[in-house]
């Protein structure tokens, strides 16, 4: 239902306003974090091109990984390492106390199997096309070879001392086990689960990547600093480079053949490129890099810096870190899904695994800019440029005659996750007056949302009308994210002249900061101005 203005009503006195919409807004927050309201969802009550710098919000605190997370899942005790094997949607976390792996099923995000393995698993990976999973267990010097059709260990293998990494080339079915004592890397036949032979590499390997294009080898030596590239056909050293102090972690990108190696003293993450067998860029990161994950669909290196207690989002084309989100639970292991761009984050004091949408965690700590669209129906044919979910052209001033009815949009972008927000939409009442609204927009755009609208509005007469509106589902899917509309409003040409368009105070929760506020202009019988 859209919301209506009863003109009849009279001001209320501005100190009132205030405590009223704080009031409502208190109770908005206490309902959504209680998780509900009524199941009955109520019908349906752009960048100008000068924004204005007015307006920014508070600074809230930083969205944490937590807060951003589409669930959170109980495993074992401190868990270690995590995997995933895209084509079945399953994760596998090593618990390094319990000596188990937990299954997780990533449709459901429930833990679905717990599977004994070796004592101190510290390493994991997984082979798609043979749905095999392989665990290194640091404690007993053995790698436990699970068959994941039926969750149970169908071999234990003796590899080198002390080993921690490990890595899986499907393409030549092959397993490399870096064994940090030993200064060696073991390598197993994934058809016979046998080991073929031992390759000598740098002091301390601590990880190991694999190109399974080339079967060229990346194995990180913690002590001596450097990456020893490996032809993993023939076992022949290629090179050995230096990188930065303690490298621990490998990612490998087969489409590009780079490498990215995270410096865990040195807070980097060196690139190699394999063409030329050298490094090629140096990107500063958190501190204590100490797990990589990849994304080759999106172009993403998630960062796990541990002595910072954060995860860092790295843009492979240009290097740079967009985004570093805080992660209360110890953050120590990460893997990515590129098929469903969903990221699990193992936490060691919490034991627990955060399954994050790849999409929030790149917008988890930019801010939000709002704005008005002044002309919502620009081709002027009665279609809105503007859906609940989309912005098309955003125009900064409109030209009415006197009489006439028009919409305005107050828009969002890089919006990272939204139960409810807040604004005041400040126009000149002796110019334009407000007499509809719908809150129906981008909040309400998802299945399962349940949308109230508690706006107080101003009766048309005051020039600052007051809007709230919140998703008191239980549902997390519903939370929105993106760009879309906040809410549309209608609003009536009084009398001639130019009335400004802002919006004020505006509120996102949860917290994420606006940046800035555009704001838009209205012309009534006459030109718009400039």
């Amino acid at each position: 239902m859209i919301s209506k203005l009863n003109s009849a009503g009279g001001v209320l006195p501005a100190a009132t306003r205030v405590f009223l919409m704080s009031l409502a807004l208190l109770l908005t927050l206490l309902l959504v974090a209680c998780g509900g309201g009524d199941k009955a969802r109520p019908s349906p009550t752009a960048a100008p091109t000068s924004p204005s710098a007015a307006s920014p919000s508070p600074s809230p605190p930083a969205l944490s990984a937590g807060d951003i997370a589409i669930a959170t899942i109980a495993v074992g005790s401190k868990p270690w390492a995590v995997a995933v094997n895209p084509a079945t949607n399953r994760i596998y976390v090593a618990n390094e106390f319990d000596g188990t792996v937990s299954v997780i099923d990533g449709v459901s995000n429930t833990v679905v199997a717990t599977i004994p393995v070796g004592y101190m698993p510290w390493g994991l990976a997984t082979n798609p096309e043979t749905n095999r999973v392989y665990v290194v267990n640091g404690g007993d010097d053995s790698v436990s070879v699970i068959d994941a059709s039926s969750d149970t260990v169908v071999a234990t293998l003796a590899v080198g001392d002390l080993p921690k990494g490990i890595a899986v080339s499907p393409a030549a079915n092959r397993v490399y086990v870096a064994n940090s004592r030993s200064a060696n890397v073991t390598v197993i036949d994934g058809a016979s689960n046998e080991v073929l032979s031992t390759i000598a590499a740098g002091q301390e390997p601590t990880g190991v990547g694999v190109n399974g294009g080339n079967e060229r080898l990346y194995v990180a030596n913690l002590q001596s600093f450097t990456v020893s590239v490996i032809d993993g056909a023939t076992g022949n050293e290629r090179a050995i480079l230096s990188v930065g102090d303690a490298p621990q972690a490998v990612a490998v990108n087969e489409d590009t053949g780079l490498a990215y190696i995270a410096n865990g003293e040195s807070a980097t993450v060196s690139v190699i490129d394999g063409a030329d067998d050298e490094v090629v860029d140096t990107i500063p990161v958190g501190g204590g890099p100490l797990s990589l994950a990849l994304d080759p669909k999106a172009g993403r290196l998630y960062v796990v810096n541990a002595a910072d207690s954060t995860i860092g989002v790295v843009e492979t084309a240009s290097g740079k870190v967009v985004s570093t989100t805080p992660a209360d639970g110890m953050p120590w292991a990460v893997a990515v899904n590129p098929d469903t761009n969903r990221i699990y984050l193992a936490q060691r004091l919490s034991n627990t695994v955060l399954v994050i949408d790849g999409g929030r965690l790149q917008q988890a700590t930019s801010p939000a800019t709002i704005g008005v669209d002044a002309d919502v129906d620009d081709n002027d044919d009665g279609t809105a440029d503007n859906t609940a979910t989309s912005l098309g052209a955003i125009n900064s001033c409109a030209s009415v005659d006197s009489g006439a009815t028009f919409d305005v949009d107050i828009f969002v972008t890089d919006l990272a996750r939204l139960r409810v927000w807040s604004a005041a939409f400040h126009y000149d009442p002796s110019v334009v007056s407000v007499v509809e609204r719908d809150v129906q927009m981008l909040l309400a755009a998802k299945p399962g949302s349940q949308v109230k609208d508690q706006s107080l509005g101003d009766a048309g007469v005051s020039g600052s009308y007051d809007l709230l509106a919140s998703d008191v589902s239980d549902e997390p899917a519903a939370e929105e994210s993106g760009s879309g509309v906040l809410v549309r409003l209608t609003l009536r040409a009084v009398a001639g002249g130019v009335s400004n368009l802002t919006v004020g105070d505006p509120f996102l929760f949860p917290f994420q900061s606006v940046e800035s506020t555009a704001s838009a202009f209205v012309a009534v019988d006459e030109e718009c101005p400039g």
